[in-house]
Parts: C-alpha cells; structure tokens; sequence
C-alpha cells in the first residue's frame, strides 16, 4: 500500500507526517482491498484541512475531509471519516444493513 502526503500553503513538522502516515496504515484492517491512501494537508486563513482519499481496488475512491485548529484534529477527523465509510462499504457488501425489527412488526409475529 502506498502513501502519499503533501502539503499546500504550510509545512507541517514530520511528528504530524508520522503520526499521518501511521493512522491511515491502521485504516487496511478495514479494507483488504486497499491499494494507497493519498492526504492532502492544508492551513487556509489559520484553519488545519485535511482531505484524505482512499484508492481501492475495483472500487470508486473513498474521500472524505476534515478541519480543525490543528493537524492532529483534522486528520483524526478525516480518518474517523474514512473507517466509517468503510466499515459501512463492507456492512453493505455482507447484506449488514443495520436495519431493526420494529416494535409493531415483533407484536404481530408474537400474538
């Protein structure tokens, strides 16, 4: 899997390039099929962005983008983003689709 991570606008220190490049290696359990991962790091008027684009094989590219007052917010943002994207791809792929029985629908199969 490769990684890609720039930078416009600012140049953040390598403890947030590190910190970056470990938390979205921590995202393939989620995906076997992940190919690279691809994060762009921003600062625009003193707001931290974080756009974060997956690369999966077979499949549309997972995107998602975060803010925050510091890198560190923003990317844990965008990689909360991204899992729950693919944690909702997989549950869709194994027929999970978090769908309840309802109350009315337990009462009638029950009397």
């Amino acid at each position: 899997m490769y990684v890609t991570i720039s930078s416009r606008h600012c140049n953040p220190s390598a403890w947030v390039r590190e910190r970056a490049e470990e938390r979205v290696r921590w995202l393939a359990r989620f995906e076997p099929e992940l190919l690279g991962v691809e994060l762009d790091l921003r600062v625009d008027h003193g707001v931290h962005q974080v756009d974060g684009r997956l690369v999966v094989a077979g499949a549309r590219p997972v995107v998602a983008r975060a803010r925050g007052d510091g890198f560190r917010i923003a990317l844990d943002g965008v990689v909360g983003r991204l899992r729950r994207q693919l944690t909702e791809r997989r549950d869709r792929r194994r027929g999970r689709n978090g769908a309840r029985p309802s109350a009315r629908g337990a009462a009638v199969g029950g009397s």
